[in-house]
């Protein structure tokens, strides 16, 4: 999970609009890829992958889209665990 805080709400637009295309390409392995926008600037994405080394596969994926994105974005925390429920409908 990462908590994003964008510059501003352009640049949280922008920034969206930019994972929603290149999220799928980049994060291949994941089974779930979600983005909730919580307010004007701010979101929160969840990936959801098969297995540890499927998410430590798209490490580097990761890397290059937090630089990639680093002009939208001021500040990213990340954390990571199990997924304890997994409820699709």
């Amino acid at each position: 999970m990462n908590i994003f805080q964008f510059h501003d709400e352009n640049n949280a637009n922008e920034g969206i609009s930019w994972y929603n295309i290149q999220g799928p390409i980049g994060f291949s392995t994941a089974d779930i890829l979600l983005f909730v926008r919580t307010g004007p600037s701010s979101g929160i994405s969840v990936s959801v992958y098969p297995s540890d080394e499927a998410r430590e596969a798209s490490s580097e994926a990761r890397n290059e889209f937090q630089k990639q994105q680093s002009q939208y974005i001021s500040d990213i925390s990340s954390l990571e665990g199990d997924v304890e429920v997994k409820h699709l409908k």
